[in-house]
């Protein structure tokens, strides 16, 4: 079966196509940087293509035995970069569909239920996107459904809503988490505002590993939505001792958690991933204190931990 990875020099894109470039799958890396792809993958036995050289190749790799995995999205809350995102999905997703595609794997966002909704979202919720990433998101959602609804059947499609990802790959991305480990090494403090804020964090190998199993099945066994989370949520406090702990078992000397109380900081992120644990009889091996751990070495310089 052929993989056709959009994103291919992403986070996720980059950590899937490092645990799948030993299987059996001939693996397409797509991607708007062709140098940086180059250079990531210059060792795998893999191939390379500009977004633009799929779209336009009139022959195309695109056929009944192909699987996308469509993770090339604009991470930031621009309206340009948002609405160039869903016109290359929309253009794939119909490519797609002509050429009769096996399946269509779109990496949505856990950010489209909302985040201050007392009970976590389950795949039939309610939907509230509350910024513009997380409606465009929505949007790529739909823009699928309507494909494969065209398709009469003959390719399958699903949306996966990806929790917020961590963990160490090649970086580490820059979110709540990155900030207190930095802070703790270079202040010995930590400061936090609010102290209520719940964070949904998936380790990014679990997330690859997850999507790797999912590629084991018949792409007619997906459901038409899935969540990918992880086990249970972590609250700032919490995620507040577990880096002072890692940070001063690994540097020494006593790290200081001030809170701020301030009401308007309250945050649920999450959702309930128990549909797809089910169905992929698997849950994440990574639990949180497992990325922190590991994040704490990464950057403090220990490789070892992209073997793990």
């Amino acid at each position: 079966m052929k993989i056709v990875i959009t994103g291919a020099t992403g986070y996720l894109g980059k950590e899937l196509i490092r645990q799948l470039k030993n299987s059996e799958y001939e693996i397409y890396a797509l991607t708007s940087e062709l140098e940086k792809a180059e250079a990531c993958f210059r060792e795998y036995d893999i191939t390379i293509l500009s977004n633009e050289s799929l779209l336009n190749d009139p022959n195309g790799i695109i056929d009944e035995n192909c699987v996308i995995i469509h993770g090339a999205f604009c991470r930031k809350s621009l309206g340009s970069g948002l609405t160039q995102s869903l016109h290359f999905s929309r253009r794939l997703y119909q490519m797609a569909v002509e050429k009769k595609a096996a399946g269509i794997l779109n990496l949505s966002s856990q950010s489209v239920y909302g985040s201050d909704k007392a009970m976590l979202g389950a795949e039939d919720s309610e939907l509230s996107p509350g910024y513009l990433y997380a409606l465009a998101k929505y949007g790529s959602e739909e823009m699928l459904s309507q494909a494969i609804h065209f398709s009469y059947g003959t390719t399958v499609g699903c949306s996966l809503r990806l929790a917020s990802l961590v963990g160490p790959t090649d970086k580490i991305p820059e979110n709540v988490l990155y900030k207190f480990i930095c802070s703790a090494l270079d202040s010995e403090k930590i400061s936090i505002v609010g102290g209520y804020q719940k964070f949904s964090f998936l380790d990014v190998r679990d997330a690859a590993q997850a999507i790797t199993i999912l590629l084991k099945k018949e792409p007619v066994t997906w459901k038409s939505v899935y969540n990918l989370g992880p086990l249970r949520q972590t609250d700032i406090i919490e995620m507040a001792a577990l880096v002072k702990n890692e940070v001063e078992k690994f540097m020494g000397g006593k790290i200081d958690i001030i809170v701020n109380s301030d009401d308007k900081h309250d945050l649920n992120a999450g959702m309930d991933s128990s549909l797809l644990y089910q169905d992929l009889k698997w849950v994440p091996p990574h639990d949180f204190s497992d990325i922190v751990r590991d994040s704490v070495r990464f950057i403090l310089g220990r490789p070892e931990v992209l073997s793990s």
